[in-house]
């Protein structure tokens, strides 16, 4: 079976997309003949010592927002199965004409004014056949929209985790550490986490510790602090000593960070957006706040931290349930479930 994997944005951005093409790939190389195909776009650095073919293309606009990868034809002739993220304006035209076999990889939002219209017109005039592609979800309720779409071939496959890489660790209790990945725009509710801290200023011992990119606002609550963009493992690190994760996020589908965080035994507060419900589902050790509402995420905060303050016993429960939330995402049991999701497709008539 030879399988390739086509994403817009070059390796070296090393978001979450890019991550996961990296892990997916290293994983079916081990049997597979695998190709990872993306163009030069944002491109940081050279990748050396990779276990696939790494093509790099050259990123082109056809006119307007449509980008042109008719170069990538060049790469797809004997592949028996295209991946390629769903995201990114005229790609799918291209990956449809020049595949095989085409899953499409659906792991962010694209609910955006311009996106919406672009993919009602893809998929009910240009492409209607891209319904009868396959496709793949991180959620079952991301998944049951494009159903009533009439979107036919799905899987629904979450991401995954290296669960190995995360300890549970004695956490601290001196100080109630509450980090907060990525909450650094509007989107992500970095105004919902100054609000909520400046109400708590008033406990002495609740600290915000902010991580990523730097925050569009520069004058911070005195008990928020900036920590920077972190390398995975200075993150790993920091969150297994931490108590509490706080995403107050407006727009997600599956969450990582919260993933990372069920993974180092930190309960968490986060938006009840639906994507993100549908991944991780209701447990005591997470607290789904209602979107924009400043009383209910203090309502978690303060949940959790009472429990940490007045119950030891109770709060290293609620630390080990986080941890077998994160357990059923690890990649020992997520990455044979893509493997097999390309069987299927490899066998399909």
């Amino acid at each position: 079976m030879k399988i390739a994997l086509f994403s817009i944005s070059h390796l070296s951005v090393n978001r979450g997309s890019e991550k996961w093409i990296i892990k997916v790939a290293s994983y079916l190389s081990k049997k597979y003949d695998i190709k990872v195909i993306t163009t030069n776009a944002n491109k940081k650095y050279d990748l050396n010592n990779l276990n696939f073919d790494y093509i790099v293309i050259n990123y082109k606009k056809r006119f307007g927002l449509l980008h042109d990868i008719s170069e990538i034809k060049d790469y797809l002739k004997d592949i028996d199965i295209t991946y390629a993220f769903y995201i990114g304006f005229g790609t799918q035209i291209d990956i449809l004409k020049y595949s095989k076999k085409v899953v499409f990889g659906h792991h962010i939002l694209l609910d955006e004014p311009i996106q919406r219209v672009y993919y009602s017109i893809l998929e009910n005039i240009i492409a209607r056949k891209i319904k009868y592609s396959y496709h793949h979800f991180l959620t079952e309720y991301r998944a049951n929209i494009y159903r009533k779409r009439g979107f036919k071939n799905i899987f629904v496959i979450p991401n995954f985790i290296e669960l190995d890489k995360y300890k549970l660790k004695e956490k601290s209790y001196d100080k109630f550490k509450i980090v907060c990945p990525g909450a650094v725009s509007i989107q992500k509710g970095i105004d919902i986490l100054i609000k909520v801290a400046e109400i708590l200023k008033k406990y002495n011992d609740i600290e915000f510790y902010i991580t990523g990119n730097r925050p569009i606002y520069e004058n911070l609550p005195a008990n928020v602090k900036y920590l920077g963009m972190l390398n995975e493992e200075e993150f790993i690190n920091f969150i297994s000593t931490a108590n509490l994760m706080f995403l107050p996020t407006r727009y997600e589908t599956f969450s990582f960070a919260v993933l990372e965080n069920l993974a180092a035994g930190n309960p968490i507060v986060v938006s009840n957006l639906p994507d993100v419900i549908s991944a991780f589902g209701e447990f005591e050790s997470i607290y789904y706040a209602k979107l924009n509402n400043i009383k209910d995420y203090i309502n978690g905060i303060l949940k959790y931290y009472q429990i940490w303050k007045n119950s030891k016993d109770k709060y290293e429960e609620l630390s080990k349930k986080a941890r077998e939330i994160a357990s059923k995402f690890d990649s020992n049991i997520i990455l044979p479930k893509i493997e097999e999701m390309f069987k299927k497709v490899y066998e399909s008539s």
